[in-house]
This record gives structure tokens, sequence and C-alpha cells, in this order.
């Protein structure tokens, strides 16, 4: 998101752009009162009511300390109870797709910690012997130094669809399906994220 509204706010300086993180709900609400444009989201569920089109896929992974990850590629849904592990609550919606395909394996998941914010959950995560269960796109190399490594989840993979909802008497703005073209474009070079076919693949530098 920040590298889409750096290249955004170059190609585009005299629009101005408010960018909001939130709940679910709360997101949904305020497309509800008319207070956002769109809201990105994971998966159409509880959004009959809305507009949406498909933005992207991915596959969420295990991150940790470099040391904590050392000489693993992939773990087992299984292997996470000998770490201490860093997961939000369950008024996410990410906790609860977690949750729900872990259940499908019969497992459950006893995190140690529940956090909300992403970027404290990752700082929790640089710690030797932690581990936290994210999207690919919260991630980039050059955070804490390079000390997070990132692992593949499998039995369960997770994936999670993300989606541009907007309230259904309003049609999207050209301002905004330009961003939402630049974000694409971004998040298309992301491994791990697939963009979905009907979204334009634009180039974008970053």
């Amino acid at each position: 998101m920040a590298q889409a509204l750096v290249a955004f706010g170059e190609l585009y300086p005299a629009v101005e752009v408010l960018s909001s993180d939130g709940y679910r709900s709360d997101l949904i609400s305020r497309l509800i009162a008319g207070e956002l444009d769109f809201a990105l989201l994971s998966t159409t569920q509880d959004l009959l009511n809305m507009q949406t089109q498909a933005i992207s896929n991915e596959a969420l992974v295990v991150v940790g300390h470099s040391d904590t990850l050392a000489g693993r590629s992939s773990l087992r849904g299984s292997e996470l109870a000998d770490f201490h592990l860093v997961l939000p609550s369950r008024l996410k919606s990410i906790r609860n797709l977690i949750d729900a395909q872990f259940g499908l394996q019969g497992l459950t998941l006893r995190p140690q910690l529940e956090v909300d914010s992403l970027q404290s959950s990752l700082h929790i995560a640089s710690r030797l012997g932690w581990l936290s269960i994210v999207p690919p796109t919260a991630l980039s190399s050059e955070m804490f130094g390079g000390a997070l490594q990132s692992a593949f989840l499998i039995e369960p993979l997770i994936k999670r669809h993300v989606v541009v909802a907007w309230p259904p008497h309003k049609s999207l703005a050209p301002p905004v399906q330009l961003f939402i073209q630049i974000l694409a474009g971004i998040l298309g070079k992301i491994p791990g994220v697939d963009i979905t076919d009907d979204m334009p693949r634009p180039a974008v530098d970053g």
C-alpha cells in the first residue's frame, strides 16, 4: 500500500488521498455511510450489499527471525506448536480464516499473544523463537534489517482472496480506478501473490 500511495502521488499530485486502516466491520460501516470510496477486504463474505471486484489471491506465509526459521523453506501447521506464536485477534477476518483452515486439519492454534497491529506482530515475530502467519504483501526484504524470513505454510495451505468493495449506488471515480490499477501492478510483483485475470497490470516502478 505504501508503494502504491507514493507512486499514485507522484503521478497525480493534485488528487487528495486518505488511506485508513480498520477492522472489517468498521470499514464496511464507513462504506455504507459514504465515508470511504472503496475498501480492500478479504473474500466476498457478508458483502452481498456491495459491489466487488477481485484483485488478488495470496497464500499466507509463516514469518519469523532468520535464525528461528534457519534451514526451513516450509512449515506444517502441526509444527507451529513448537514455537511462540503471535496472531491477530478474532476481530480480524484473517484470524477467522486461519482458524477455519486449521480446524479443517483437526488443529487448534493457541497463540501466546494476540495483536491486531500488523507492525507490532512483525516486531514480535522478529524475536528469536517467535512466529506469525501473515500475507506475503506484509513483508519486504528491507524490514528489520533483513532479519525476518518467511516460509511456506503447508497443511494447511491458506489462500486469502482480496477484493475491492464499494457501495452499490456508486461507481468508482477515475482516480480511484487508476489507484487500484497501480496497486495491482505492485502486488503482482510480490512472490506468492496472483493478480486476478480481470485486473489490469500496468507497468509501475517500485
